[in-house]
């Protein structure tokens, strides 16, 4: 009692179930299948996945903006040094712009009338 509540996620790591502590957790997880060369999860499960990770990437510019969202500082999505190719970027960008029916020309309208980032 009166101690930290912790979530066993394997034998060899323990998460106070805080998102940095998942992400970190889901981070670890792939970086093993990289190495052991398991299969890719389930497509529904990478899915739900992308759909948290944009929803978390919209808080974070949000949050940077200071309450101000006429004015919002550019967050970069990717961390700098990233292992995404041009092409990686370019299929995922592709497809989710045609599952949403957004139109380039209609992305360029956001950018130059109403995206207000820096």
């Amino acid at each position: 009692m009166g101690g930290e509540s912790k979530l066993v996620v394997s034998n060899h790591m323990e998460s106070d179930g805080s998102i940095d502590d998942v992400v970190n957790r889901c981070l670890h997880i792939l970086n093993e299948q990289e190495l052991n060369g398991s299969s890719a999860p389930d497509v529904e499960v990478v899915q739900k996945l992308l759909e948290c990770a944009i929803k978390l990437y919209v808080q974070c510019v949000y949050k940077n903006a200071s309450g101000n969202q006429d004015h919002m500082e550019i967050v970069s999505p990717l961390p700098q040094h990233n292992t995404l190719t041009d092409t990686d970027v370019s299929i995922f960008m592709d497809l989710l712009l045609k599952q949403r029916k957004i139109e380039l020309f209609e992305l360029q309208m956001w950018r130059s009338l109403g995206s207000n980032y820096d």
